[in-house]
């Protein structure tokens, strides 16, 4: 019989693939007035981090199934390739999966507080959100993506998850090594000019009362930067 802690972590691990797959969908259409699409939003780049997300899902969702079950593990070839401290309550994947919830969460947040003026695409917002979560981070749905992804790939997309029953451990390697590489290389390409393109644009709609509330608030990480 299956015991407390291992429901509960299957429930909470559960929840990643699900926030993950909301944090690629857009909250609101791109109104009339929006931008001109950049690399975050450019349709054909939406189709591939959907199709990305739905294959982290599914890395996921199997990884909740092996935890909840140990049974589950019948399903797998090479049993001997997972490590169990991936699948149980261990200090260290219990920061990630915390760290992933609390990252999915904040970007959930951030869409619920900006509501209708959060877009995919650039566009005037209608007013400038100063007060929630916004009150302490100017960018908390960058911050919660990059927390998110990042210790989402960490706990599940790695040597002795789910994906070594039917890999082997080079193709692993070369497969956990290579997303690294892409995530890396996505966030440098494209978040710091989208941040630079909004905070010019909110500089220009709201002038000095966003000038203020630039200086006064963390842009990622309150107290810190």
């Amino acid at each position: 019989m299956t015991d407390l802690p291992s429901i509960l972590f299957a429930a909470l691990v559960v929840q990643a693939p699900y926030l993950l797959k909301r944090a690629f969908e857009a909250p609101n259409p791109d109104p009339n007035h929006a931008q001109k699409a950049d690399p975050i939003a450019n349709p054909k780049f939406i189709i591939f981090l959907n199709l990305y997300s739905y294959a982290l899902g599914g890395i996921g969702l199997i990884h909740g199934l092996f935890s909840l079950s140990p049974s589950a593990e019948g399903f797998c070839p090479s049993p001997s390739a997972l490590d169990p401290d991936l699948f149980s309550w261990t200090l260290p994947t219990a920061l990630l999966l915390l760290t992933c919830l609390f990252g999915g969460y904040l970007r959930l947040l951030a869409y619920s507080q900006l509501r209708g003026n959060f877009t995919f695409r650039l566009a005037r917002p209608s007013e400038l959100v100063q007060d929630g979560i916004y009150a302490w981070i100017q960018h908390p749905s960058y911050t919660g993506a990059v927390l998110l992804i990042a210790c989402y790939c960490g706990l599940f997309l790695r040597p002795g998850g789910v994906l070594g029953c039917w890999l082997g451990s080079a193709s692993l390697n070369i497969l956990v090594y290579g997303n690294w590489i892409f995530l890396a290389m996505a966030m440098v390409l494209t978040y710091p000019p989208r941040i630079s393109r909004e905070e010019k644009m909110l500089h220009d709609t709201f002038g000095k009362v966003w000038e203020d509330y630039h200086r006064r608030t963390a842009r990622f990480i309150p107290l810190v930067v």
